[in-house]
């Protein structure tokens, strides 16, 4: 069903309150205060409306009457030729925006009905999908009820064969999913096998997993102890630092008093030279003190006067 378009008297109405309001009416703001319609119809209604409405009177000038007269014919000549010429053009973009928009109606009319042909085929297609659907279902229930008819006794084939009746237009989709199902039995059970498999490596994968975790914990056992001998290694390590650099210490302070001890030596060594040299120098004193001493004993003794 095709959708209602504007009139004429709606757009007359809208562009009057525009006017009244001090608004030139445009086609967007004709579409503004309608808040609907197409650009197309509201140009051929507003164009309409425009040729209906009266023209505007100008007012002279009051001027002298000769000159005002010359005035007004110039005047009126030159504003008729420009009316001629304006009121062509206009005319002409009159037509053509008529044309347009007649042209653009139609396309807007064969819019309209694009959209509802695409509409009642989206209808259509929803329909005929669910009734896909429903036959998918209907076929998925005759499988199921196939596969039970098969696994009946002897008994319940008179019922088979009135349900063959039924689904005899169903017959090859019903081999397919045989078919179907076979070979998801058959995958089924190789899934199985590999599932066993996989159950036995996983179980083997768990033994193993055992055997690990338990060098695990004894490198974790091995790797402490490992750890406390390094400890204790760099403790020695550390002592053995320590005396070292009190060794060397020492050994410097050994050089330092061997040095001393050396000076020492060398010292008592040239003071006992000295010493020898003063005791040489004493005695030598003390023998001319002997000599003179003996001297002037003998120069006063009696007999050597």
């Amino acid at each position: 069903m095709a959708r209602k378009g504007i009139t004429y008297d709606e757009v007359a109405l809208a562009a009057d309150r525009l006017v009244s309001e001090g608004v030139n009416p445009t086609i967007a703001r004709v579409r503004e205060e309608l808040g609907t319609g197409s650009p197309n119809t509201v140009h051929r209604h507003l164009s309409n409306w425009k040729e209906r409405q009266p023209q505007a009177q100008r007012e002279a000038a009051t001027l002298p009457s000769g000159l005002a007269d010359a005035l007004v014919k110039e005047i009126e000549r030159q504003a008729a030729a420009a009316r001629a010429n304006a009121e062509e053009k206009a005319l002409d973009a009159r037509q053509s925006a008529d044309n347009l928009a007649e042209v653009g109606e139609a396309l807007e009319e064969d819019n309209e009905s694009l959209k509802e042909a695409a509409e009642q085929l989206e209808r259509e297609r929803n329909q005929a999908q669910t009734r896909a659907d429903e036959r998918e279902h209907e076929v998925a229930r005759l499988v199921s009820a196939c596969d039970r008819e098969q696994q009946a006794a002897e008994s319940a084939r008179v019922e088979l064969a009135k349900a063959q009746l039924t689904i005899e237009s169903y017959v090859d989709r019903i081999v397919e999913q045989k078919e179907s199902v076979k070979h998801l039995a058959e995958k089924l059970d190789a899934e199985r096998v590999l599932k066993q498999n996989a159950e036995q490596r996983a179980a083997v994968s768990e033994s193993k997993v055992t055997i690990l975790s338990d060098e695990k914990e004894t490198l974790k056992l091995a790797l402490k102890e490992v750890e406390s001998q390094l400890r204790d290694a760099e403790r020695v390590r550390t002592e053995i630092a320590v005396s070292e650099h009190k060794v060397a210490f020492l050994t410097e302070k050994v050089s330092e008093f061997e040095a001393r001890f050396t000076k020492a030596e060398e010292e008592r060594y040239n003071a006992r030279l000295s010493a020898d040299r003063n005791e040489e120098k004493l005695t030598a004193a003390n023998k001319k003190f002997a000599d003179l001493e003996a001297k002037f004993k003998a120069a006063q003794d009696p007999k050597n006067r």
